[in-house]
């Protein structure tokens, strides 16, 4: 697992089997790495006989799968970290193992930490679902998708949540709203990354 970029290395800590390699697993595999690294170093040097089933691919491949362990257990516990709001949006944006859980949490944190203007009950009902709309719209804007545009923002608030606007009044009754929790997700975005960032930044001044 290369860490090249924090949103890359959140997705990547959890691709393997294990859904938690946290600090214990992370030092176990520290000490694992070095261990093979030595014993690679011995075979090279013809100090030590390699048994006939093992090969060199076979120690690579268990070096390879060390590293691995090692760096998804520094991103894990930096995740940790986090207070569990921007956990659950950290991994609707980015794990690959995120949950309904994730998503619904992410989508309530949103939505209450966007300091919006006073609305009645209908109105908060749609700005609710807009909030849902922005999140998914945010996590493909960060895979490189664009931003969502009103007709499919209208098409998924009234599939998802029931609720209808209209594309022709977007500008007056919404565009404030959406660019609002646009840049609050963006805000929580960047202190979900944080401290995965200076695990990033700490292995490549390590390297």
């Amino acid at each position: 697992m290369k860490l090249i970029s924090a949103r890359q290395a959140w997705g990547d800590a959890y691709h393997h089997s294990q859904k938690s390699i946290l600090e214990a697993a992370a030092q176990r595999a520290e000490l694992e790495l070095k261990k093979d690294r030595i014993r690679a170093k011995r075979i090279e040097k013809g100090r030590q006989v390699m048994p006939a089933n093992e090969t060199r691919w076979g120690v690579d491949h268990s070096i390879a799968r060390c590293e691995h362990m090692l760096a998804a257990g520094l991103v894990q516990s930096a995740i940790a970290t986090l207070a569990p709001p921007l956990q659950h949006l950290g991994h609707f944006l980015y794990s690959p193992i995120a949950t309904g859980i994730d998503q619904n949490r992410a989508h309530s944190y949103l939505y209450f930490s966007t300091d919006l203007p006073k609305m009645h009950k209908s109105r908060q009902e749609t700005a609710y679902w807009l909030a849902l709309a922005a999140l998914y719209s945010w996590r493909g804007m960060v895979s490189g998708q664009e931003e969502w545009w009103p007709a499919k923002i209208a098409g998924f608030l009234s599939d998802y949540g029931g609720v209808k606007i209209y594309v022709s009044q977007w500008a007056r009754d919404w565009a404030d709203t959406w660019e609002a929790f646009l840049s609050k997700v963006n805000e929580l975005d960047a202190k979900a990354l944080a401290p995965v960032a200076n695990v990033v930044q700490k292995q490549r001044e390590a390297a």
